[in-house]
């Protein structure tokens, strides 16, 4: 018996690992998206949330300010940062006339941080297109060039990118590799297009979405409560019949996702079960088979 249930598992490991290879292949790639000359290319309003990132923000904003789009505004979010986010926030602020920095003092009930910095980010904004990405982001100068250019060509409401992870540690490294499989065989980026699946894509590190549709769907108000805010956002615009695609953006975009094997596990706890929505069987299923 024991057999074959192993022939079983065996099996069943084979087919979805056929699926996400055939279906990864259907996935395009950022870096071989011409920029092009948009002609009156739609402006954007990149917004960032940012929460004791005193490592990292001063390296990320200076790569989202030379970014060489021409309709750009950039809005970053102080969420009540007990470090020296604000300081190095104000400093970056004298240095470009497009960065409109917000301190946030409060939190409203009814509100996780995050969700309420990218809301209240949103508020401010004035682009036909909001990008909302994170205060460890790092980008090439041509990757918003080449994305709007992609969204405009395949007539998108809102595209998702997935960033490059580093990480300091072999282990930790590892662990990235096999987080992207799962997250691959759970969510099934690749079906994210086809309007017929219920199937849906959001990245924290690179989520471009029409202002219009953004606000139809109630933006990040809709989702306030949800630690998962990313895959959600992606959720309630795909439900809502606007059209989303993820693309794969490796060489562009680069992010530090976890420095050590402590903030994994913190990360991990805020963000797997409600990435099973919070279902009891499917966790306990997904365990048991594993």
């Amino acid at each position: 018996m024991l057999f074959w249930l192993g022939i079983i598992i065996l099996a069943t490991y084979v087919l979805i690992g056929l699926e996400v290879a055939f279906g990864s292949r259907k996935i395009d790639f950022l870096r071989d998206v011409r920029p092009g000359c948009l002609e009156g290319p739609p402006s954007v309003s990149l917004i960032v949330a940012a929460r004791n990132e005193e490592r990292n923000i001063r390296a990320a904003l200076q790569s989202l300010l030379m970014l060489d789009y021409p309709c750009l505004e950039l809005i970053v979010v102080n969420d009540r940062s007990e470090d020296h986010t604000a300081e190095i926030l104000e400093e970056l602020g004298h240095t470009d006339p497009r960065l409109t920095i917000l301190h946030l003092q409060d939190l409203p009930g009814g509100w996780l941080g995050k969700n309420h910095a990218l809301w209240r980010g949103s508020r401010d904004a004035s682009g036909e297109l909001l990008l909302f990405t994170d205060a460890d982001v790092v980008m090439q100068p041509d990757t918003l060039s080449r994305a709007v250019s992609y969204l405009q060509d395949q007539h998108l409401d809102h595209l998702a990118a997935t960033p490059e992870p580093r990480m300091p540690s072999l282990l930790l490294n590892m662990f990235g590799a096999v987080f992207g499989l799962f997250f691959g065989i759970f969510t099934r980026p690749w079906q994210a297009g086809n309007p017929r699946s219920r199937c849906h894509i959001g990245i924290g590190a690179f989520n471009l979405v029409r202002a219009g549709a953004y606000l139809e769907v109630g933006g990040h108000k809709t989702i306030a409560m949800r630690p998962d805010d990313d895959l959600k956002l992606g959720k309630i615009i795909k439900r809502a019949g606007f059209r989303q695609r993820l693309i794969y953006g490796t060489g562009l975009i680069s992010v530090e996702w976890y420095s050590s094997i402590r903030e994994l596990i913190v990360g991990l706890e805020k963000n797997v079960f409600a990435g099973t929505d919070y279902r009891i069987w499917l966790a306990v299923s997904g365990i048991l088979f594993h």
